[in-house]
């Protein structure tokens, strides 16, 4: 048992138990996807299911558990994982740092933690109506430094060619991989763009709430507004010469004027499990869809324009959600009951084929 451990917590081998059978499960689920030509559960239904798994199994419980000792299981999970977090912020002044069982406790520590983060927040929404991260952006949530996941993905491709026995994260940042630099994602790259993952204090400054038909932020009292500030309150508004898109006969500086334009001008959205809408700029690398919720589930997710508090488009586009017309429809439905007019919305009917 590792310095410092619980007494009654599981030890290293039945921690490396009950991660061979969540392995084991993983691999039967998607047998059975491929057999069937289709899912048999929901990202957020195989999290679920696998999380409670490992826990009642790491700690030696009966598969036949009551819910009275799942949630003691998972009780005792939650005071394991805030010790193991203290543990890691101590690791670099700890002689037991490099010792293999106590990474191997750590990195299971945080796999349970990760796993928990993605459906952090599910327990209060329908599961066909929770949207759980793509896989695609765990690397983005796994990763301490949350760099951004489109730039993770070629070094992650790249670490699975190569024949080495560490892990991506130890490849990556201290072992054989960490001098690589791709040309198509230079490791400068890489290292600057962090996305930023709000705390819960700090997502408070992008809730919003609405009155007499106008958003606004619910801490600071502001009107919500995304176009560029010499727009005024009542000013007619043509979005497409406010954000005009690219044309083939621009010259270089027109094209990239007109982009930085509309980029300043970039806003999203996510809906969380209770309906609470949360705004704020799309920082491509720093800020995404995936800032509000540290990678947790969402409900809806996309992009908007405001103009001082009134609605002007909404769209249900997110690289990092994909949220289905379900998602969409829920949140149109939600400002309608938050009394935000939708009559001369411009409302985008194009969704994302939802991908698992």
């Amino acid at each position: 048992m590792p310095n410092g451990a619980a007494e009654g917590a599981p030890t290293v081998e039945q921690q490396a138990a009950a991660a061979r059978k969540i392995q084991a499960a993983i691999r039967a689920y998607n047998a059975r996807r491929d057999l069937f030509a289709g899912p048999i559960l929901t990202d957020l239904q195989k999290w679920n299911y696998l999380c409670l798994y490992a826990r009642l199994n790491a700690r030696g419980t009966p598969a036949t558990a009551t819910a009275t000792d799942a949630a003691a299981a998972a009780a005792a999970t939650a005071t394991d994982i805030a010790c193991a977090m203290q543990d890691d912020a101590r690791q670099g002044d700890s002689e037991s740092a490099n010792d293999p069982q106590d990474k191997h406790a750590r990195l299971w520590t945080r796999m349970m933690f990760l796993t928990s983060q993605l459906g952090k927040g599910s327990s209060t929404a329908p599961s066909e109506e929770a949207l759980v991260l793509l896989t695609e952006h765990w690397l983005e949530m796994s990763d301490k430094k949350h760099r951004y996941g489109s730039n993770l993905k070629p070094y992650h491709e790249r670490w699975l060619r190569e024949t080495t026995s560490e892990d991506f994260f130890d490849w990556l940042d201290n072992g054989s991989g960490r001098d690589l630099s791709l040309e198509e994602r230079p490791r400068s790259r890489l290292e600057t763009e962090l996305v930023q993952y709000l705390q819960e204090h700090e997502r408070e400054q992008y809730a919003v709430t609405a009155k007499d038909g106008l958003l606004y932020y619910r801490d600071s009292g502001d009107l919500v507004h995304t176009l560029p500030d010499t727009v005024r309150a009542e000013d007619e508004v043509d979005l497409s010469q406010v954000l005009p898109d690219a044309d083939v006969n621009d010259d270089e500086a027109t094209r990239l004027e007109k982009k930085r334009l509309r980029n300043r001008a970039k806003y999203i959205y996510v809906m969380d499990p209770k309906g609470v809408l949360y705004i704020g700029r799309k920082i491509k690398g720093n800020f995404h869809h995936s800032s509000f919720f540290g990678g947790g589930t969402v409900c809806a997710a996309g992009g908007i324009v405001v103009n001082h508090g009134r609605l002007m488009k909404v769209n249900p586009k997110s690289g990092h959600y994909r949220p289905g017309q379900m998602h969409f429809d829920r949140l149109l439905r939600t400002l309608r009951e938050m009394g935000v007019p939708l009559d001369n919305v411009k409302i985008s009917t194009s969704i994302f084929e939802r991908r698992k």
